[in-house]
């Protein structure tokens, strides 16, 4: 019968760890639409992205101020986190390590945060 529970609880654990594989898959792809988003936004003449927040905050039932910080953090992971990025749509990295990083690096200089990148994923 141990056996058995082993084999239960071994089976749910291998689901939880696919599943959190699936969320960091999910953020990056998420990111990587606001940064497309974003990219229409401006080529239409929306250069502060007011009206992008004003869109994504009605379109996700958010608030507009976190509409703002997400396109911050889609544009800090997409293009200032590259690799990281990469990782995270290939399901290689936990949803919870992409936001601790974001917010440690949030005020960061890009050339800060490609160090911090640098370090936590050598080549």
């Amino acid at each position: 019968m141990a056996g058995y529970h082993s084999l239960l609880v071994q089976g749910a654990l291998a689901r939880l760890a696919e599943l959190e594989a699936q969320s960091a898959v999910v953020f990056a792809e998420q990111q990587q639409a606001l940064i497309d988003l974003e990219t229409v936004s401006t080529a239409l003449g929306d250069t502060s992205n007011e009206f992008l927040a004003l869109d994504v905050a009605a379109s996700c039932g958010i608030a507009q101020s976190t509409a703002t910080v997400r396109l911050r953090q889609a544009r800090q992971l997409v293009q200032t986190l590259p690799r990281l990025h990469a990782l995270a749509l290939e399901g290689a990295v936990h949803v919870g390590q992409l936001k601790a990083i974001l917010e440690a690096t949030a005020d960061s200089t890009p050339e800060t945060a490609a160090q911090v990148e640098a370090a936590l994923l050598p080549a």
